[in-house]
């Protein structure tokens, strides 16, 4: 049956038919309405997903890069520590060497005031 036969058809019907014309021809057009509706619908919700996922990944790079940053600054921090220890432990090494020279000599010193002593005890004995 063609659109035209459909027509002829409720016109035949009085006002009735016009009525129900306008009804098929109303509910066409809100079909069609909502279906533009869902499908712009759909396209800003596709939209929004995208750029959702676009801010998403925008945020792992940035926030990857801080931490790859703070693993940096650790490993870097965590390297002038240890030089500064070997460096110390190194001067500490040396200030043993040096402390033990110094306790040598102290020794010899003490040695050879001992003798010293020893010595003046023996003339103060030979002139009494």
């Amino acid at each position: 049956m063609s659109i035209e036969q459909i027509i002829e058809l409720l016109l035949q019907h009085g006002s009735l038919g016009l009525f129900a014309a306008y009804l098929i021809f109303e509910s066409h057009r809100l079909r069609k309405q909502q279906a533009e509706t869902v499908e712009q619908f759909t396209a800003a919700l596709e939209k929004l997903r995208g750029d959702s996922s676009s801010t998403e990944t925008s945020l792992r790079l940035r926030y990857d890069g801080v931490i790859a940053q703070l693993q940096k600054e650790k490993e870097q921090a965590k390297d002038g520590l240890l030089d500064k220890v070997r460096a110390l432990a190194l001067r500490l090494a040396e200030l043993e060497k040096k402390t033990e020279m110094i306790l040598i000599q102290l020794e010899s010193i003490n040695g050879t005031i001992s003798e010293l002593k020893l010595r003046e005890i023996a003339r103060s004995t030979k002139g009494a």
